[in-house]
């Protein structure tokens, strides 16, 4: 694995109209790409948020096939090291004056425990952390792509909820 994404990736990936250059960048990035537990549970208590209905069914049908290729427990699970590294993370920014959100700091905690680049949209979310914005990434040659591992079919709209 190389890249830990951030909910708002996964969330972007639901949309009817996803932005083609996310798309494209997880589809060419799709083997290398991971979820955590905290992203797994902004997204259920986002569908839980909604009202009932057959658009808060569909979502859900979309997050949770997300989840399941996406997420993996052994790779992201919080370890010791891991809440030695939030502790760390959140007591050097309040030292400075400066908020850390307890769900990007746990990622940005097993981001660096694993050795992971935090994919996400928000990167000034994750100072202290490698991240690669997939809104802003260039297209992999035909070439490339063709090269590169793939999941169950990423499109806009992974299901069909779209928002």
């Amino acid at each position: 694995m190389t890249y830990l994404a951030d909910t708002n990736l996964v969330s972007e990936l639901t949309k009817a109209k996803a932005v083609p250059a996310v798309v494209r960048w997880m589809e060419s990035n799709a083997d290398e790409v991971v979820i955590s537990w905290v992203s797994v549970a902004e997204l259920r208590a986002g569908i839980k948020m909604l009202p009932p209905g057959k658009k808060r069914d569909v979502l859900h049908e979309d997050i949770e096939a997300l989840i399941a290729d996406y997420y993996h427990e052994d790779l992201v699970r919080l370890q010791e090291s891991t809440a030695a590294r939030f502790a760390e993370l959140v007591a050097r920014r309040r030292s400075k004056g400066a908020p850390y959100h307890f769900a990007d700091a746990v990622i940005a905690s097993i981001a660096l425990d694993r050795g992971l680049r935090v994919a996400t949209r928000n990167t000034s979310d994750f100072p202290d952390v490698p991240t690669v914005n997939p809104w802003d990434e260039k297209p992999l040659p035909a070439t490339a792509r063709a090269m590169k591992g793939k999941r169950s079919g990423i499109a806009p709209g992974y299901g069909s909820a779209g928002q």
